[in-house]
């Protein structure tokens, strides 16, 4: 067989009609068979022509008739351009946009017009004068090319402002009283024209006070596109002043009498003018200080004259003061010293006063005093006195001290040494004690002979007295000590025992400290004598503090107390400690763990050395066996009830050992029927124990497999749950069978589909 078909081409120069054989099974060779055509049909643009080749063989079995179908145009008309849209500026100024013309071309052969893009050599033109023009060209399929059509757009660019400027001006300039005011005159240039263009100004008129009168004349312009000027103004400005000055003084720094000013400054004055905006400065004029140096004066006059010679009537100011640089002197008038006297019923200030060049009498002078000083046995006051002039002229100043002695303190004898025989018998000597006094007025002791009536008592229990007495130079007598040798006695040291104690022991936060009380007993006193310990403050670390106080005491003969010490130990502690997770084996949502670890816990304490370790607390699994939880919470309080902020872990995870399962939702079997119009895959959906709807699933399919006669495919959907239990199911489509699956299911090839 063979065909010339043209396929739609354009008018082809000649149609050759196909040829057509058949190929009969009862025949050796293939059998030329002549078509039969009712010729070309169909419009120029689409025509037709259709050659049917029909056989019979020699057994009347009659082939399928086959047919060939020529198509071809026959166009020789050219298309037409027209112009769509266009949106011309049309000499605009400055438009937003320039939006192309549009085209389109209608053709014979065609059943609605063809959009034709049209081509540009984009614009060109001064700024001033912008033209753009687009030419629409369109050849049809049969090379028929239309007659070109073109669109110009023509505008303006300006975008350049035109600029004012000023022609004349007549100002006065801040002129007295001008005899007349001419306007200025303006200009503008723009870009798009030849020459300058006059502008007219506007003015409100004169404006302002008389002393400062002031017009402004305002150009404005804009061009043709609209493009404004920038305005220029010019003011003029002149005065209209009748009215004199005023004169006044600014600062002043009379020194008004006083002594010895450091420096004079002169006085300033302003002038204020109804003409000027602030006061103006004005110098004045002096002939210097004139007059006794303790009455001097200086005048200073100021004078002023405005620009328009209206002349202020003239300000004096006048200084006085005094120059005074002699000291005054200071001399004492009464002193009543106790020249080292003792204890003086009273101590009678001395009096001062001071002569001074300016004055005509002496001047009393309070003098100062620190009050007495020194130790009571040195006494000593001393009062100062200062004077200074009205001039600042300092006195050289003048002291007075007096001397006394404060002593009503009785001095104090001592035992210095004794040889008590102690009860010995038959000592071979009796040596005398020795004494000494001891007088805060002083500096160091004095020995003190003491009188004795010699040995008294019987020989057996012989006694001897010494009597010491000492009176100092203030007539204080000290109290008589005596000394008694005894025999058969001895001499015992004091004891110290422990009053009171409010030892912490150990204890948290003791709200206070009260320290322990002493007291000693003394052989040679009727009671004990309360003792006050030294100590040295708390010492050692927080949650160790100790504190300890130790009792000393020595009786009046210098027998020293074996010392005793208390020591009280506490615990400062306010920090809180802090609980922290040591270890956590979270299945953190993971699917049927082989086991849960509780998590472990320890607290670190400030106080403690190391960390401790902490029991959770926990109210076991709770929530469903698809949402399981458990949590943890430890809590810990520390040995003085500061309690950690609870910390908790909270595990999650899934007990899940249900497999999902897989149904088909839909199935369109073909069922072996032949020629299917389409094949539509099945649907599937998973149910998962765990989830609260069904799932969809999506079936994998390897694709149509068999031959022709018996075509197969198979969709298989598998589903794994977030907990990784899955489910499988195949569905086979089998020529005249049907399945329907639950769970998991398996087609097998050589038998209908079952449940499996």
């Amino acid at each position: 067989m063979t065909s010339a078909d043209p396929a739609g081409t354009c008018n082809p120069s000649s149609i050759v009609a196909p040829t057509f054989e058949a190929t009969d099974n009862c025949l050796a060779s293939a059998v030329s068979v002549t078509p039969t055509t009712a010729g070309p049909t169909g419009p120029a643009c689409a025509r037709t022509q259709t050659w049917t080749a029909n056989y019979t063989d020699a057994c009347t079995n009659a082939a399928v008739p086959v047919s060939v179908t020529y198509t071809w145009v026959e166009d020789v008309v050219i298309p037409v351009i027209s112009v769509v849209t266009s949106a011309d500026p049309a000499g605009t100024c400055n438009p937003a946009s320039i939006v192309a013309p549009t085209f389109e071309a209608t053709d014979n052969c065609l059943a609605s017009a063809v959009s034709v893009t049209p081509t540009t050599a984009g614009p060109t033109g001064p700024a001033c004068a912008r033209t753009q023009t687009w030419t629409a060209n369109y050849t049809d399929a049969c090379t028929n090319a239309a007659v070109p059509v073109s669109v110009t757009y023509t505008w303006v660019e300006d975008v350049v402002i035109p600029v004012i400027a000023v022609v004349t001006s007549a100002d006065p300039a801040g002129a007295c009283n001008p005899a007349s005011i001419v306007a200025p005159t303006f200009e503008a240039t723009d870009n798009c024209l030849a020459s300058a263009v006059s502008v007219t100004p506007t003015t409100a008129g004169p404006t302002g006070p008389a002393c400062a009168r002031t017009q402004t004349w305002t150009a404005n312009y804009t061009d043709a596109c609209t493009n404004a000027a920038v305005p220029v103004s010019v003011t003029y400005t002149w005065v209209e002043d009748v009215v004199i000055p005023v004169i006044s003084v600014v600062t002043s720094a009379d020194p008004a009498g006083t002594c010895n000013p450091a420096s004079i400054i002169a006085p300033t004055f302003e002038a204020t003018d109804n003409c000027l905006a602030s006061a103006v400065s004005v110098t004045p004029t002096t002939a210097g200080p004139t007059g006794p140096a303790c009455a001097r004066t200086q005048t200073w006059t100021a004078n002023y004259t405005d620009a328009c010679t209206n002349a202020a009537v003239p300000v004096s100011v006048t200084y006085t003061w005094v120059e005074d640089v002699v000291i005054p002197v200071i001399s004492v008038v009464t002193s009543a010293d106790p020249a080292g006297t003792c204890n003086p019923a009273s101590i009678v200030a001395p009096t001062f006063e001071a002569t001074d060049n300016c004055l005509a009498s002496a001047v009393s002078v309070t003098p100062t005093t620190a009050g007495p000083t020194g130790p009571a046995c040195a006494r000593t006051q001393t009062w100062t006195a200062n004077y200074t002039d009205a001039c600042t002229n300092a006195a050289v100043p003048v002291s007075v001290t007096y001397t006394w002695v404060e002593d009503v303190v009785i001095p104090v004898i001592s035992v210095v040494t004794s040889a008590d025989p102690a009860g010995t018998c038959n000592p071979a000597s009796i040596v005398a004690p020795t004494f000494e006094a001891t007088d805060n007025c002083l500096a160091s002791a004095v020995s003190v002979t003491p009188t004795t009536a010699g040995p008294t008592g019987p020989a057996c229990a012989r006694t001897q007295t010494w009597t010491a007495n000492y009176t100092d130079a203030c007539t204080n007598a000290a109290v008589p000590v005596k000394c008694h040798l005894y025999l058969g006695r001895r001499c015992s040291y004091s004891v110290i025992s422990v009053v009171t104690s409010a030892d912490p022991a150990g204890a948290c936060n003791p709200s206070s400290i009260v320290a322990p009380t002493f007291e000693a007993t003394d052989n040679c006193l009727a009671s004990a004598v309360s003792v006050t310990p030294t100590t040295a403050g708390p010492t050692g670390p927080a949650c160790a503090r100790t504190q300890t106080w130790t009792a000393n005491y020595t009786d009046a003969c210098t027998n020293a107390a074996v010392p005793v010490s208390v020591t009280y130990t506490w615990v400062e502690d306010v920090v809180i400690p802090v609980i922290s997770v040591v270890t956590s084996a979270d299945p953190a949502g993971t699917c049927n763990p082989s086991s849960i670890v509780a998590p472990t816990f320890e607290a670190t304490d400030n106080c403690l050395a190391s960390a401790v370790s902490v029991t959770p607390t926990t109210a076991g699994p709770d929530r469903t066996a698809c949402a399981r939880t458990q949590t943890w919470t430890a809590n810990y309080t520390d040995a003085c009830t500061n309690a950690a902020v609870p910390v908790s872990v909270t595990y999650t995870w899934v007990e899940d050992v249900v497999i999902p399962v897989i149904s088909v939702v839909t199935s369109a079997d073909p069922a072996g029927t032949c020629n299917p119009a389409s094949i539509v895959a099945p649907t599937f959906e998973a149910t998962d124990n765990c989830l609260a709807s069904a799932v969809s699933v999506t079936p994998t399919t390897a694709g149509p497999t068999g031959p022709a006669c018996a075509r197969t495919q198979t969709w298989t959907a598998n589903y794994t749950d977030a907990y990784q239990c899955s489910g499988t199911s195949k569905c086979n489509l089998y020529l005249g069978r049907r399945c329907s699956y639950s769970g998991n299911i398996r087609c097998d090839e050589c038998r209908p589909c079952r449940n499996m």
